[in-house]
């Protein structure tokens, strides 16, 4: 036998409530008849819903199982409603859990101010490490460049004086042995004029001193002029 409220079979131990009307006489599971309760009295006087909605039109469709799928469909649950407690908070003083929400929320409001400022300050930061890097950088490189060049420059600046230096040296040297050179073939000259115009109307034996005086002279300074003076240098014939 079919339940005529959700169609399935009806086993024999399941409940079970059949029309009361003799020209319906269908049955219906306990849960899909929506009835709570069985009782005796029940039974007797139960109609089903088709019959009830055919004898009026319009009539509580509550008891179909279309309005009995939001119900909890088990026999031994009565439904009750629950009181609702309603929480009444008076508007002029908020309880604590409110004020403690509020101030939170000015924390939060606060703590990402803070957050957005400091982000702003570490990017700004970080372009100015950046910059810092690359002058680090480029002041390294002129470093080593000046290394490198350094020496050379040194080097090219004082071989032009050192060789100025060396040159006037030799120049000076030369020069100084020209005049010496000069000076020593001058002096026997000099020397031999001098003895000529001191002798010159003199035949004494005192005439003969400037001769050996000039001889002397010319051996130590190591002229050969000295040594072939001419034959005045000789002692004179004494009268």
């Amino acid at each position: 036998m079919n339940c005529s409220g959700c169609r399935n079979t009806i086993a024999g131990k399941e409940d079970s409530l059949r029309c009361t009307l003799k020209s319906c006489n269908q049955v219906y599971h306990m849960f899909c008849s929506g009835v709570m309760n069985m009782t005796n009295d029940v039974k007797k006087s139960w109609i089903c819903p088709e019959c009830r909605c055919a004898a009026k039109i319009g009539g509580d469709n509550s008891l179909t199982p279309v309005g009995l799928s939001k119900m909890i469909r088990d026999p031994n649950v009565t439904f009750r409603k629950k009181p609702i407690k309603e929480v009444q908070s008076s508007c002029g003083e908020p309880d604590e859990l409110t004020v403690e929400i509020r101030n939170l929320r000015s924390e939060i409001y606060i703590l990402r101010d803070q957050l957005v400022n400091a982000v702003t300050l570490i990017s700004s930061y970080e372009a100015k490490l950046e910059n810092y890097a690359a002058q680090v950088v480029a002041l390294s490189t002129k470093l080593e460049d000046y290394q490198i060049k350094a020496p050379q420059t040194l080097s090219s600046a004082h071989s032009p004086s050192i060789a100025s230096n060396k040159q006037e040296r030799q120049h000076g040297t030369q020069k100084s042995d020209h005049k010496n050179k000069a000076r020593l073939e001058k002096s026997p000259n000099d020397l031999l004029d001098v003895v000529n115009i001191t002798t010159e109307g003199r035949n004494d034996s005192r005439t003969e001193y400037p001769y050996l005086e000039m001889n002397n002279c010319g051996q130590k300074l190591g002229r050969e002029r000295a040594v072939g003076l001419p034959q005045c240098a000789a002692q004179p014939d004494r009268q």
